[in-house]
């Protein structure tokens, strides 16, 4: 349910949001006069997953191995997800009838 969790955030930003007609265009908020740059949205998201707190060595490299990887785009992706927690790998196998259903709350 992360996706709902990422809609409410993006909702809580859009929150307030009035349109004048103007002339449409895109800011970047994280970067300097609102132009986006690498080292700004690497920053964000290394900030973002690994946070402030203590994080071992070993994240920290994992996290720059997969911003800077020369995988297969795919790999990568899948990698993201890894790292992130966010692959169902009991669902799965549940929804093709190979793991009983009682299984997965163990």
């Amino acid at each position: 349910m992360w996706e709902a969790d990422l809609l409410g955030n993006l909702l809580g930003l859009l929150d307030g949001f009035v349109s004048h007609g103007g002339r449409d265009g895109w800011v970047w908020r994280l970067g300097e006069e609102g132009i986006f740059s690498i080292n700004s949205c690497y920053s964000f998201n290394e900030k973002m997953y690994l946070g402030d707190g203590e994080v071992s060595v070993g994240e920290r490299e994992v996290f720059r191995y997969l911003w800077k990887g020369q995988a297969p785009s795919t790999v990568l992706a899948f990698s993201w997800s890894m790292m992130l927690d966010k692959i169902p790998i009991r669902v799965i196998p549940a929804l093709r009838g190979v793991l009983d259903v009682e299984g997965l709350n163990n």
